[in-house]
């Protein structure tokens, strides 16, 4: 039986998978990019959690992949977001929710 987490980075990679594809059917380049850069995050959390790999190289991996997929700089956009912002692990609803 998956444990909870587990099941959110399932459910979340999924997603992700769906909004490629849509990305791809639909010509949206920009949606298309952006989740076949992220799709397998989740599963990379998984090893992080089993202790196969650590969460710097996790974002060295996605820092690479960035990289060959053109997008380099809207991944270090969004770094430099969260460091700016000092998301520290807290969630607070989104209010648009």
């Amino acid at each position: 039986m998956a444990t909870t987490k587990r099941m959110l980075h399932w459910l979340l990679h999924y997603a992700l998978i769906e909004l490629r594809a849509y990305g791809h059917e639909s010509g949206d380049q920009r949606v298309f990019l952006l989740a076949d850069l992220v799709h397998n995050v989740p599963l990379q959390l998984e090893r992080v959690d089993r202790n196969e790999t650590s969460p710097d190289d996790v974002m060295q991996w996605l820092q690479t992949r960035a990289q060959r997929n053109g997008i380099a700089g809207w991944l270090d956009l969004r770094v430099e977001d969260v460091v700016k912002y000092g998301h520290d692990g807290k969630v607070d609803q989104d209010p648009a929710t």
